[in-house]
């Protein structure tokens, strides 16, 4: 009587197995890379939702609004008001050329700026210009 397969040997399984470490071995510095490269992309995105919302404050309000870069963190909020502080995920750094600060008008305007973001997997900057428009570099 013939005798029918119905699976995989032993052997076949390992084989399978062994290649597919050696295939995620190869492929795993990439990823890291990659995903460093999304958190780098994510603070910057953080860093411009903050310019938002403190240009939104300024609009809103009947006093300037001001973002500093203190390393790992912003801290934004009125002129003459209570900071908030929004920190920047680990091993990501921020600063600002315009003395460490971007004031936003009651107007939304503010002075030409731009943020800069290091980190591990490289730099990113997000710049603000005269009309306090807002873009990822």
């Amino acid at each position: 009587m013939a005798r029918t397969s119905h699976g995989f040997t032993l052997l076949e399984l390992l084989v399978a197995i062994g290649l597919l470490a050696i295939l995620a071995g190869v492929a795993a510095p990439g990823f890291g890379a990659l995903a460093g490269g999304w958190q780098l992309r994510a603070a910057a995105l953080r860093v411009a939702g903050t310019l938002n919302r403190a240009r939104a404050g300024a609009l809103r309000g009947s006093e300037s609004w001001s973002v500093r870069a203190s390393g790992d963190a912003l801290l934004f909020g009125p002129v003459r008001g209570r900071a908030q502080r929004v920190a920047m995920p680990a091993g990501i750094f921020v600063s600002v050329n315009s003395g460490g600060v971007v004031q936003f008008s009651r107007a939304g305007y503010a002075e030409n700026a731009t943020f800069r973001l290091l980190g591990d997997q490289g730099e990113r900057r997000v710049v603000v210009n005269q009309r306090g428009r807002i873009r990822l570099q």
